[in-house]
């Protein structure tokens, strides 16, 4: 088109080309700059959240460049021409603000910020408490208090109960008010935007006050004790009430006589004060103790049979010291005495003296403990070949006892005194008896199954001079006997042992050896071969490094080898050539420790001469490495 509108929304240089073509395809270009300008149309509002009836400030970025301005705020709650309005917010919600502006060049512009205020109606404060139908409130008392505000979302609850400490921000709180006076409560409430209301309450608590002195706090029976009001304030009338009964009014000092002793040794004797009319009660009460010294103590049992346990339990009023005597042989100064056990057969006694040091009383009681005793039986330890038939044997120098053999399902009458048992393997039987006094014994038949063996054979190696552990101890009740050719047996330690230790210190091809053993049932007979080929290997060495942290790996280092018959030299140096170790013993290496030091990480000289069993000598040197 020859003729085109263009549409600039934004601030910049803008470069426009216009390209011509005639009929035949020939071409021209020519191009233009274009600055447009557009109006400066940011503003901001101070504050955005309000309260109702509160105003917010509307300022222009740049109102130099602005002629004119054109406000509109929330649609329809009004308008402004001001560059920098003042606008008063009297209903809550959210609102837009428009301003349509003409700059200095006479360009128009406008802009909208959506929800860009947001105003808050004011909470209304609000409280209530579980006292409000009260028409007196009398101390002591706990007021429940319960926020009622109404209105807009709450942000932060500030309770002031009149106590001088902060109270936790709940909706329901509670405060234990011990005296009377006059409390201002209030209740601060506040929403998002920071709307406050404040809700306020006197409360009247309201009461008498009394107090009172007692002649003396612990008594015995049959003592007075003189009571005494005073620091009253709105004490109208008053009452006594000494614990035990008895009742007084409106008398002091009064003077009152205790011939009982109350349950537990204690008792509280109450103030009862009244305000005007009897409104308002106040309790003020304090303990009063009882001395009383009576010995008593309970048994477990009277009748028990011997070596049971009979626990006694004190009960005794008042006393301060205690001494017991038990007729077993205990005698103790405590309160409680352990659990007994009475031993000897007949009538044994327990004694209790108990002292008050205060009053200097004194109270014993001695009960008795009839001991019955037990009745005698033993079982016989017996052993059994295999597939034998078993015999349980049993016997006790009285009659008229209950037997009873355990496992009762492995025993064919396990009520009997001599009985048999079906098992195949070794058990231990136990035999109770109980007499008529209801006491029982019991002693227990250990019974052994012998079982043939299976055979043993050892064939192996051994490099010359090293020790061989050989046989197999079957435990008790079994004989060895150890054969072999006259020159093997003389490397045995025994010849009837289960199992020994042998040392092979000659170059010789093996030794053989024949064990025959046998149960001393002579249920069965079974042998033992053991072959030993030994090994004539010569030689030594010493580890290169070794590492002395505790750990116990290679925490020591020794000299090893094999054929060794003694150590003649078994030396350690340090790098100043100073001796840090010395050993002639195979059993005994160095643990980097030099009087009574650890030694430093580096390298140590070592110097070593063994005697082999063939009879030669070799010796050797070399570095050891410490490392920790």
């Amino acid at each position: 088109s020859k003729n085109n509108i263009l549409n600039v929304s934004t601030p910049g240089t803008k470069t426009l080309t216009l390209i011509v073509t005639d009929s035949v395809g020939c071409s021209d270009t020519a191009s233009t700059s274009i600055i447009p300008l557009i109006p400066d149309t940011n503003f901001s509002g101070t504050p955005t959240r309000l309260c109702s009836g509160s105003s917010a400030t509307f300022t222009l970025s740049n109102p130099g460049s602005i002629a004119s301005a054109n406000w509109t705020f929330g649609n329809v709650l009004g308008t402004s021409t001001s560059k920098s309005p003042i606008f008063k917010f009297d209903t809550a919600g959210v609102y837009d603000i428009k301003v349509e502006v003409v700059d200095t060049l006479g360009c128009p512009g406008e802009r909208t910020r959506s929800a860009y205020i947001g105003v808050e109606d004011y909470p209304i404060a609000g409280f209530e408490t579980d006292q409000d139908t009260n028409p007196v409130i009398c101390y002591p008392v706990a007021i429940d208090f319960t926020d009622t505000s109404t209105g807009s979302v709450l942000v932060s609850r500030v309770w002031d109960l009149g106590i001088g400490s902060p109270i936790v921000p709940n909706q329901t709180v509670t405060w234990n008010y011990d005296s009377p006076g006059s409390y201002d409560v209030s209740l601060i409430v506040t929403t998002q935007n920071g709307c406050k209301d404040t809700a306020e309450k006197v409360f009247q608590i309201v009461g008498p006050v009394a107090d009172f002195d007692m002649s003396t706090s612990k008594i015995c029976v049959g003592e007075d004790v003189t009571f005494t009001i005073k620091d009253t304030n709105d004490v109208w009338t008053y009452e006594w009430d000494f614990g035990d009964g008895f009742v007084e009014n409106e008398v002091s000092p009064v003077t009152h006589t205790y011939n009982d002793v109350p349950k537990g040794l204690s008792t509280f004797v109450q103030l009862i004060a009244y305000s005007v009319n009897k409104s308002c009660e106040y309790v003020q009460s304090y303990p009063l103790d009882f001395e009383q010294v009576a010995a008593n103590f309970g048994l477990s049992d009277t009748v028990v049979c011997q070596n049971s346990i009979v626990s006694v339990t004190d009960s005794s009023l008042g006393a301060s010291s205690y001494q017991w005597t038990v007729s077993s042989g205990g005698s103790y100064s405590s309160a409680s005495v352990p659990n007994q056990i009475f031993s000897t057969p007949g009538t044994q006694t327990v004694q209790l003296i108990i002292q008050n040091s205060t009053l200097g009383c004194t109270d014993t009681l001695i009960k008795a403990v009839v001991v019955n005793p037990l009745p005698s039986v033993s079982a016989l330890d017996t052993g059994y070949c295999d597939g034998d038939v078993i015999l349980l044997k049993s016997s006790s120098v009285q009659s008229n006892l209950t037997v009873a053999w355990t496992p009762a399902l492995l025993v064919s009458t396990p009520s009997q005194f001599n009985t048999t048992a079906s098992i195949s393997n070794a058990t231990d039987f136990t035999v109770t008896v109980i007499d008529t006094n209801g006491c029982s014994a019991n002693d227990q038949a250990a019974i052994h199954i012998e079982k043939e063996k299976d055979p043993i054979y050892l064939d192996t190696c051994i490099v010359i001079g090293e020790t061989v552990t050989i046989g197999n101890d079957l435990g008790p009740g079994y004989s060895y006997d150890w054969t072999g050719s006259p020159a093997d047996m003389e490397w045995l330690n025994c010849t009837d042992c289960g199992t020994q230790d042998i040392q092979i210190t000659e170059e010789i091809d093996e030794v053989n050896y024949t064990v025959f053993y046998k149960d001393t049932l002579g249920c069965f007979t079974n042998d033992m071969y053991f072959k030993i080929c030994i090994i004539p290997s010569y030689t030594f060495d010493v580890p290169s490094a070794f590492t002395p942290d505790g750990d116990g790996v290679n925490d020591i280092v020794y000299l090893r080898g094999h054929g060794i018959k003694r150590v003649l030299e078994f030396k350690i140096f340090n790098r100043w050539g100073e001796m840090v170790f010395e050993s002639t013993s195979l059993d005994h290496g160095w643990d980097g420790i030099y009087k009574e030091r650890d030694q430093n990480m580096e390298m140590y000289i070592y110097k070593a001469t063994v005697e082999f069993y063939n009879g030669e000598t070799e010796s050797k040197g070399g570095s050891i490495t410490l490392i920790r």
